[in-house]
């Protein structure tokens, strides 16, 4: 996709979250990744131009609550970017941040992620290696012994996955009075 200096999105209407009547035959002029003007025609300079007449125009989208990494991949079900290697998941959750962007997503937030990619994919979202969303991170989950996340393998005895989302973290009986 060629990168533009100035984006001008037209004619379409602005519906802007505040609570204000829509704004029919809006104009928004994006430079770079700033809203710098809306309601005003731009004046010169290159700009892609999206006509948005008999659309609807609204601010980025906000997801708080998502996986990024998680992924019916591979080998199996959700489990998937648990056993199959790094790199994969990697590169699937590069490609799952392109197409949250581009379904109007423009912040989210990680609630658990396998082995800390989300807080690397963040890095390269923010130096423009790859696009995406803005990226709230949290790492890994936090999950008592057991708990919720924490996810094992029956077939092999129990045996811990080789990558996980969350570590086991317990807090001590004595330690609340």
């Amino acid at each position: 996709m060629p990168q533009y200096k100035r984006l001008v999105i037209e004619g379409g209407t602005l519906l802007d979250g505040t609570g204000r009547e829509p704004l029919k035959n809006a104009i928004i002029v994006v430079e770079g990744t700033r809203i710098k003007k809306v309601g005003v025609k731009s004046e010169g300079g290159e700009a892609k131009i999206v006509e948005a007449k008999e659309k609807f125009i609204l601010p980025g989208l906000i997801d708080c609550h998502v996986h990024f990494t998680m992924s019916s991949g591979l080998i199996r079900g959700v489990n998937a970017s648990l056993v199959q290697p790094l790199p994969i998941t990697v590169l699937e959750s590069a490609k799952r941040l392109e197409s949250m962007l581009e379904s109007g997503f423009t912040t989210i937030r990680d609630c658990g992620a396998v082995d800390h990619v989300d807080i690397a994919l963040k890095q390269a979202v923010e130096m423009n290696l790859i696009s995406g969303p803005r990226i709230i991170s949290c790492g890994m989950a936090l999950a008592v012994t057991g708990g919720h996340c924490i996810t094992y393998l029956p077939e092999f005895d129990n045996m811990p996955l080789p990558h996980s989302i969350a570590r086991e973290v317990d807090v001590q009986a004595n330690y609340f009075p």
